[in-house]
């Protein structure tokens, strides 16, 4: 239940209400599961992007579930990529920038970190550092869907096109269908009008989908 809650986590969009049923699970199967919690948390944390869940209700769970998994194992870096997040959201860029400088000092090879991190750098709009940071995190996993999309919106403000495209490509053969309308936006740039249009019909049929059935799974 774990590894699914991760995929649909991964994924985003709707899969969110997915991973959080799976990680209440894995929980109840567990209840000393700290990565377990740390999942939930990231779950939570999003939610109020890709299931309109109340920014509010979103953090304070997400921050809950994050504490209980560093009470479990104070050894864990993904809960203070949580908290990091939050901090994001709420434009608190320092605070978010040393939950995931501590977080990555745990574990080199937390993604959930390098994603976050990589966000933070690239809205304060230090590209190359983001680009270097979410790099990092295609390391270690290169077929994330939502590390694929970060790095495409890195280098698509970098100006590097065709890098962008291929990472969107990446991020829709992984599961996240929605990023069909970045590509839509790189079609655009290259003035293919034709390649444009029929992406960013594509894209709305998607988002339509995505929104009745997140409707139903919420």
């Amino acid at each position: 239940e774990y590894v699914k809650a991760r995929q649909y986590l991964n994924n985003r969009g709707w899969g969110v209400a997915k991973a959080i049923s799976g990680f209440e699970v894995a929980i109840e199967a567990d209840p000393e599961y700290a990565r377990a919690y740390a999942g939930l948390a990231v779950a939570h944390t999003v939610s109020h992007t890709y299931l309109k869940s109340p920014k509010e209700i979103a953090w304070k769970r997400g921050e809950t579930y994050a504490r209980k998994a560093t009470d479990l194992d104070p050894d864990l870096a993904e809960p203070f990529a949580v908290l990091g997040g939050i901090a994001l959201d709420q434009n608190r860029w320092e605070d978010a920038l040393d939950h995931f400088e501590h977080a990555e000092a745990l574990d080199p090879k937390d993604t959930t970190a390098f994603l976050w991190h990589a966000q933070t750098l690239m809205e304060l709009g230090y590209l190359e550092k983001a680009s270097e940071t979410i790099a990092g995190g295609l390391v270690i996993d290169s077929g994330s869907a939502i590390m694929n999309l970060v790095a495409g919106y890195i280098a698509r403000m970098r100006g590097n096109l065709d890098t962008a495209d291929a990472h969107f490509e990446t991020a829709i053969n992984a599961g996240m269908s929605y990023a069909v309308f970045d590509r839509g936006l790189i079609a655009f740039a290259h003035n293919d009008l034709p390649r444009a249009a029929d992406l960013m019909a594509e894209a709305a049929v998607l988002q339509e989908t995505c929104l009745l059935y997140t409707s139903d799974a919420a």
